[in-house]
C-alpha cells in the first residue's frame, strides 16, 4: 500500500507523461469497448424468453428474399414433421395507430394463436394473443396486445388501458393485454409496440382473407434434436407439403416459394435482425482493427514509460547504493503501469458509452429509430477493466526489464550506462512495432477508401442531378384498389405543373432496391409463334408512363408505357438491353413475347420497348436482366408507390407536392429525398467501415510519429556531446541532419518490412466483406507506404533540426 501511495504522489507531481499515457490508452480501450458493445448487442444478446436457445425459424427463401408461408401450408407442415414443437406463424410490419387523439406509425408483430405461449411469455396485464383470436380459417378477432413501452408512453401507464379501443389503419381494435417490460418481441432491431393476429394484420393491410401468410414459422426444437437434423427433415418434406396445399400451376411452372427447395431452418435465439446480417462480419473485422490499434497504444505507452524510467536512472542508482533490493527497485515500475492502465480503463467507460451510441446511430438508416440497446453491459465493462489491467502489465514490461537489467549493473560503462543502452534498443524495437501496426491500419483505410470511391464513381445509367423521390403512403382506412388512371394521372399532372418540376413518374421498387436483396430471380422464357424459346433469369419492376423519360434513360427501341395500358388491355412489357440480348439475340425483341410464372398462372407479355441498362437502386446493381411492367395494369400494386421527380428548383417544392397529393385524401407524402441521398444510404456499411478504418489509421500515424519523434529526441539528448565534438572538428550541420533523419527512416523501413505481410493478410480477410474489392491493390499499398514515409520524415526532421543547432562550445563544456 505504501508503494501505491508513493507512486500516486509521484504521478501527481509529474503528471504530463502519465496523463498522455492514460489518455492514449483510454482512447484505444474506449474505442474497442464501443465495438465490443455493438458486438454484444448485435451478435451475442439472447432473447429474454425461457430456453431461447431452442427457438428456430423456418421459411422458404433465396438469399435475403422471403416468400412467405400460406397458413394452410403452415398447418400441414406442423402436422407432418416431428422435430419442432408448437410451430406457429410470425410476420412483422408497421401500422398507423390512433391512440387518445394522437396518430403515429408503430412497429407491429403478427402471430398465429399460441405463439406467445410457445415463447413462454406471460402477460404483464390482461392476456395475450391465443387461438380464439387467430383462427387459421375464419374471421380474426379485432383485438391487440400492446407493449409495456407503448402502454407507458402512449396510454399513460393507466390500468384502464385494458379494454380501451385503438384505431389501427382505420380499424378499431380492443386492447386485451400488455406484454412484460422484459419482452421486446422477436425483432432485435425494432421492438414492436403492437401485436395482432396474422389474419388481422392482413386485414389491416387491405389484403384478402385467403392471402394470409407468415414470413416465418417459428417453434422450439425437441429435446436432443439438433438443428442439422431438423433442417434435413424439413427440407425433405417441403416439396410435398407445398404441393399438397397449393394448386399446380399451368405448364408445370413453379412459384418462387415452391422453387426454394433449400428451406431455411435457423436458430433465432438472438432474435431476427437485418442489422446483424448487414454488419455481423464487418464487426469481426472492425474488432480486429481496434485490437491492432490497442496494441499500437500499448507500444506507444510502453515507449513513454521506458523513457520516463530512463530519466530516473539516478534514483535507481541511489536506491541500489543504499542497499535496496531488486524487488524494491522493480515494484514501483509495475505499480506505476498498473495505475495508468486502470485509470485508462475508468476513462474508457464513458468513451465507450458515447462512441457506441454514435456508431449505432450512424449504422441505422431507417426513418424510425432502433430499439437496440447498445449500452455497454456488465460483460463489456468487465472486458474494459480486464484490458486496462493487461495494459498496465504490458506497458510496464519494457521499463521493468530495463530496470531489472540495471539492478545487476550499477556502474556506468563508458559514457552510457547499461540502462540507457538497453532503453534505447527497447525503444527502437517499440517504434518499429508501432510503424508496422500503422502500416496495417493505413493500408486497410486506403483499401476501403478506394473501394468506396470506386462505388461512388459508378455510372447509375441515369442522370442523378435534379432527381428526387418520395414514398406515397396509403392513408389508413383507404382502399388498396381504385381506378388508378382516374386517380394518379391528375395527381401527376398537378405535380408536373409545379414550378421547377420537369418530369414525374411512379415506380414500385426504384430507387430502393438493394444489392443484398437481389437474390431471388424469376425464370423468364421467350415464346413466340414460331416456337423458338430461350430462357434467362431476372427480376420484375413496375413503373408508370414517362418513367424512363423522367430518369433520362435511353429508349433504344419501341415505346414507353401509356395510360391506355390498363388492366383490361393486352399485358405489355419493356425489357432492358441485357435481357433483350439474352432472349432476342438477333434483335427482334419488339413484338416478341416473354413468359413468367406467378403463383397460379403463366403470364404472357408483349414486348413493346427496349431501354438501356440502369441501376434499380444500389448503383452496384447493373448487370441485372429486368422486365418493366405498367403499374396501371397491376392496380393492386399501386397502393403505396414511389413518386420520382425531375426538378430544377426545390423552393417550396415539398409543400407543393404535399398539397397536390394530400388534398386527394388518399395518400400521405413522406420526406422528399434526392437520389444521391438514397445511394449514400446503400453505401452506409462501406462508409462506416471506411470512416472507422480512417480514424484508426489517423490515430496510428499520430501515435507512431510521436513515438518516433520521442525516440530521436532522446537519442539526440544522449549524444549532444558527440554532436558538438563533430561540429567542432568541422562536420557540416547538414550531415548531422542527414544522420538523424537516416536513423529515423531506417526504423520506418524496418517497420514497413515487418508490416507488409500482415497488411497482405488483412487484405485477404477484407475480401469477404465487400463485393468487388480489388485483389492485391498495389495502389493502396504504395499510397500507404508513401504516407508513412512522409510522416516518418516529418517526425524525424524536427529532432534533426534541433541536433544541427547544437553549439560546439556549449557541448564541449559538458566534457
Amino acid at each position: 500500500m505504501s508503494e501505491l501511495v508513493h507512486v500516486c504522489r509521484r504521478l501527481i507531481r509529474q503528471p504530463r507523461v502519465p496523463l498522455l499515457a492514460a489518455a492514449t490508452l483510454a482512447l484505444a480501450i474506449g474505442g474497442s469497448g464501443a465495438l465490443l458493445s455493438l458486438f454484444d448487442a448485435l451478435l451475442m444478446r439472447e432473447l429474454r424468453v425461457p430456453r431461447s436457445e431452442e427457438l428456430v425459424a423456418v421459411y422458404p427463401g433465396l438469399g435475403e428474399a422471403l416468400f412467405g408461408i400460406p397458413l394452410p401450408t403452415l398447418v400441414e407442415l406442423r402436422q407432418r414433421q416431428q422435430l419442432v414443437t408448437d410451430l406457429c406463424g410470425y410476420a412483422r410490419g408497421a401500422l398507423d395507430v390512433e391512440a387518445r387523439g394522437a396518430t403515429a406509425s408503430y412497429r407491429n408483430e403478427g402471430f398465429t394463436g399460441g405463439c406467445h405461449r410457445m415463447l413462454g411469455v406471460r402477460p404483464f396485464r390482461g392476456r395475450l394473443i391465443d387461438e380464439r383470436d387467430a383462427p387459421v380459417f375464419g374471421e380474426p378477432a379485432p383485438v391487440v396486445v400492446i407493449s409495456h413501452r407503448f402502454w407507458r408512453d402512449s396510454l399513460g401507464g393507466e390500468p384502464s388501458a385494458i379494454g380501451e379501443t385503438l384505431r389501427a389503419n382505420g380499424v378499431e381494435l380492443t386492447v386485451v393485454g400488455i406484454t412484460p417490460p422484459s419482452f421486446n418481441g422477436l425483432d432485435a432491431d425494432q421492438a414492436p409496440d403492437l401485436t395482432v393476429s396474422l389474419g388481422m394484420m392482413a386485414r389491416l393491410l387491405g389484403r384478402r382473407s385467403d392471402s394470409v401468410f407468415a414470413l416465418y414459422a417459428i417453434g422450439r426444437l425437441r429435446p436432443e434434436t439438433t438443428l442439422a437434423q431438423t433442417r434435413a427433415q424439413l427440407r425433405e418434406l417441403w416439396p410435398t407439403v407445398w404441393a399438397s396445399t397449393n394448386p399446380p400451376q399451368p405448364g408445370g411452372s413453379t412459384s418462387p416459394a415452391a422453387a426454394a427447395t433449400a428451406l431455411r431452418v435457423e436458430s433465432i435465439s438472438r432474435g431476427l435482425s437485418a442489422q446483424r446480417e448487414l454488419y455481423g462480419r464487418a464487426l469481426y473485422f472492425l474488432l480486429v482493427l481496434s485490437g491492432i490499434l490497442t496494441v499500437l497504444a500499448f507500444l506507444n505507452v510502453s515507449g513513454l514509460l521506458l523513457a520516463r524510467t530512463a530519466a530516473r536512472e539516478s534514483e535507481f542508482t541511489l536506491r541500489a547504493a543504499l542497499g535496496g533490493s531488486r524487488r524494491q527497485v522493480c515494484v514501483p515500475v509495475v505499480v506505476e503501469g498498473l495505475v495508468i492502465g486502470l485509470a485508462a480503463a475508468v476513462a474508457a467507460g464513458p468513451i465507450a458509452w458515447w462512441t457506441s451510441r454514435v456508431l449505432a446511430a450512424t449504422m441505422w438508416t431507417r426513418s424510425t429509430p432502433t430499439s437496440m440497446d447498445v449500452t455497454p453491459g456488465t460483460g463489456v465493462l468487465a472486458a474494459i477493466a480486464a484490458i486496462g489491467l493487461i495494459a498496465g502489465i504490458v506497458v510496464s514490461a519494457p521499463a521493468l526489464m530495463a530496470v531489472a537489467l540495471r539492478s545487476r549493473h550499477t556502474r556506468p560503462t563508458g559514457t552510457y550506462s547499461v540502462v540507457a543502452v538497453s532503453v534505447h534498443w527497447w525503444r527502437r524495437l517499440l517504434v518499429v512495432g508501432q510503424v508496422a501496426v500503422s502500416v496495417i491500419l493505413v493500408f486497410c483505410a486506403s483499401l476501403f477508401a478506394r473501394h468506396l470511391g470506386s462505388i461512388r464513381s459508378l455510372d447509375p445509367g441515369y442522370e442523378s442531378n435534379g432527381l428526387r423521390w418520395t414514398r406515397l403512403e396509403l392513408a389508413y382506412g383507404q382502399p388498396r384498389t381504385i381506378d388508378q388512371v382516374a386517380y394518379f394521372r391528375p395527381v401527376l399532372d398537378r405535380i408536373d405543373a409545379l414550378p421547377g418540376v420537369v418530369g414525374t413518374a411512379l415506380s414500385l421498387g426504384f430507387p430502393t432496391t438493394e444489392l443484398r436483396h437481389v437474390t431471388a430471380l424469376l425464370p423468364f422464357r421467350r415464346a413466340d409463334s414460331v416456337g423458338d424459346s430461350a430462357e434467362a433469369s431476372g427480376t420484375l419492376e413496375y413503373v408508370s408512363p414517362a418513367f424512363f423519360g423522367t430518369l433520362g434513360v435511353r429508349l433504344l427501341e419501341g415505346r414507353e408505357f401509356a395510360w391506355s395500358d390498363t388492366e383490361g388491355q393486352e399485358p405489355v412489357a419493356i425489357v432492358n438491353r441485357l435481357l433483350a440480348a439474352r432472349l432476342f439475340p438477333v434483335g427482334d425483341a419488339i413484338g416478341g413475347r416473354v413468359q413468367y410464372a406467378t403463383a397460379n398462372t403463366v403470364v404472357n407479355l408483349l414486348v413493346v420497348g427496349v431501354v438501356d441498362n440502369f441501376s434499380p437502386g444500389d448503383v452496384r446493381i447493373r448487370d441485372l436482366p429486368i422486365i418493366y411492367l405498367p403499374l396501371v395494369q397491376n392496380p393492386g400494386l399501386m397502393s403505396a408507390p414511389t413518386l420520382v421527380l425531375r426538378t430544377t428548383n426545390v423552393m417550396g417544392l415539398a409543400e407543393g407536392i404535399r398539397d397536390a397529393v394530400e388534398s386527394m385524401r388518399r395518400h400521405r407524402v413522406a420526406g422528399l429525398q434526392t437520389i444521391t441521398q438514397q445511394s449514400a444510404r446503400f453505401q452506409m456499411r462501406e462508409r462506416v467501415l471506411t470512416g472507422l478504418a480512417t480514424a484508426f489509421a489517423g490515430l496510428s500515424l499520430l501515435v507512431s510519429s510521436i513515438g518516433l519523434y520521442g525516440l530521436l529526441f532522446q537519442w539526440i539528448t544522449t549524444r549532444v556531446r558527440e554532436i558538438g565534438v563533430r561540429l567542432a572538428l568541422g562536420a557540416q550541420r547538414s550531415s548531422v541532419v542527414a544522420s538523424v533523419v537516416r536513423e529515423g527512416l531506417l526504423l520506418v523501413f524496418a517497420g514497413l518490412a515487418v508490416g507488409l505481410p500482415f497488411s497482405l493478410a488483412a487484405e485477404q480477410a477484407a475480401q469477404g466483406l465487400f463485393s468487388g474489392l480489388a485483389a492485391r491493390d498495389s495502389v493502396s499499398l504504395v499510397v500507404s507506404f508513401l504516407l508513412i514515409l512522409l510522416v516518418g520524415l516529418a517526425a524525424s526532421w524536427w529532432p534533426a533540426f534541433r541536433a544541427s543547432r547544437v553549439e560546439p562550445a556549449e557541448a564541449l563544456r559538458q566534457l
